[in-house]
């Protein structure tokens, strides 16, 4: 359960810093690049609707160009590892995936969604086998697209349902 009081009735173990009613991590949630704060989806929706442009961890401007959030990214993913690395790793990936403030190289996101899915991120393990059926960045491997795609599917992630589908898995 990702709320305050939940089915479990148990307590967070990482509330978001502005509700504390839910797991930071909850629902596709927003982070800041430069600090490595997440905040829940629902609040990520909230502070874009209202039109809040900081970190409300540490202040940061938030709506910055791409290249300066690859510069924070590479800036945070250098601190010792923490919750924010596997998080900020995906990130990277879908940053070189689409060219957003770096030179598009779907070589680079792999490497990047794999070290973020061998640690257990379901949206890189997702995106690490759409890469592997479709083969971007890497040789065409439906076994690899299988096996990534379960373990993403394994934690819930939406998309990786359907991907099974389409896998015959």
């Amino acid at each position: 359960d990702t709320t305050r009081g939940g089915a479990t009735g148990g307590a967070l173990k990482y509330p978001c810093p502005v509700c504390l009613d839910r797991e930071d991590d909850a629902d596709e949630p927003g982070m800041c690049f430069a600090c490595g704060q997440m905040f829940c989806g629902g609040c990520k929706a909230s502070m874009i609707q209202q039109g809040v442009i900081d970190c409300p961890t540490c202040r940061a401007v938030l709506g910055v160009s791409p290249a300066e959030n690859v510069r924070r990214l590479r800036l945070l993913l250098a601190r010792p590892v923490g919750r924010h690395t596997m998080h900020g790793q995906h990130t990277l990936g879908v940053v070189y995936q689409d060219g957003r403030g770096v030179a598009q190289d779907d070589a680079e996101a792999v490497r990047w969604y794999r070290l973020a899915a061998d640690q257990g991120a379901a949206s890189a393990q997702f995106n690490l086998a759409i890469c592997y059926r479709r083969g971007l960045g890497v040789a065409e491997d439906f076994a690899q697209a299988r096996r990534w795609v379960h373990l993403a599917a394994d934690q819930g992630h939406p998309g990786a349902l359907a991907a099974l589908l389409e896998l015959g898995a």
